[in-house]
C-alpha cells in the first residue's frame, strides 16, 4: 500500500499468470467492501500487472495496525495471536503467497520436492510467522540473517530468510492453494518405535 501518513491505496503488483492473478483476485475480493475503485495498468518493458485500489479506510488501518516501511518498520501486531485460528491462517496464506516462494526445491537427481522459502527485510516479521505456523503443530523453520551488501548489482538491506520443508511445505502449499510436487513423500508419521532391552 502507499508509503505516506494518510494512506489512500493498495497496489498489488503481480506477473500475468493464472496463479499470480488469482492471489490477487482472491486479496481485492476481500476487500471490495472497503473499495471504491480498482485500476489496472501493465509495464510495456515487463510482464507485471499493477493494480490499485482505492480504499483510505483500509489502507489507513493497515498502515496503523501492520506498520509502514517509512515510519518504524512492518511488523505483525501482539493482537493477532489472538485472533482465532481462521485469521492466523489467513495472515500465513496472505504473507506466503505474497512473499514467499512456490517453485519448490529440486534435487541433485532433478527430483522436486515439497519446500516454501520466504525472505524479509523485517526482523520480526518472521519469526512471526514461524511462531503462528508452530502454534498450529505444522512444524519449525530455521530462520538465516544475511548482512546489508552490495549484491545483484545494488546495495541490499539486511536480509531474513526461512525455510519449510516435508511435512509442513505440503501443509503450507495447500494452504497457498498449491498443489504438492513429492509425489511419494517419504511417511515418517505412521512410523511405530518400540523400546526394547533399552533399545530403540
Amino acid at each position: 500500500y502507499s508509503e505516506r501518513k494518510y494512506p489512500s491505496k493498495i497496489t498489488f503488483t503481480h506477473d500475468d499468470e493464472d496463479r499470480d492473478r488469482n492471489y490477487a483476485d482472491r486479496a481485492i475480493s476481500a476487500a471490495s467492501q472497503w473499495t471504491t475503485s480498482v485500476y489496472e495498468s501493465r509495464n510495456g518493458t515487463s510482464n507485471a500487472i499493477h493494480r490499485e485500489l482505492r480504499c483510505s479506510a483500509l489502507a489507513n488501518w493497515i498502515n496503523v495496525e501492520f506498520g509502514s516501511a517509512k515510519v518504524g518498520g512492518k511488523y505483525i501486531p501482539d493482537w493477532v495471536f489472538d485472533a482465532g485460528d481462521s485469521f492466523c491462517r489467513g495472515i500465513v496464506a496472505g504473507y506466503l503467497c505474497g512473499d514467499g516462494s512456490k517453485k519448490g526445491g529440486s534435487g541433485a537427481n532433478g527430483r522436486k520436492y515439497d519446500r516454501v522459502n520466504a525472505k524479509c527485510v523485517y526482523p520480526s516479521i518472521l519469526p512471526q510467522i514461524r511462531d503462528i505456523i508452530a502454534s498450529f503443530g505444522w512444524g519449525w523453520a530455521g530462520i538465516r540473517y544475511q548482512r546489508a551488501s552490495a549484491r545483484y548489482g545494488r546495495n541490499c538491506r539486511d536480509l531474513w530468510q526461512a525455510d519449510w520443508s516435508g511435512d509442513t511445505a505440503r501443509i503450507l502449499r495447500g494452504l497457498m492453494g498449491l498443489d504438492r510436487l513429492e509425489q511419494n513423500p517419504r511417511k515418517t508419521a505412521d512410523r511405530k518405535y518400540h523400546i526394547q532391552d533399552g533399545m530403540v
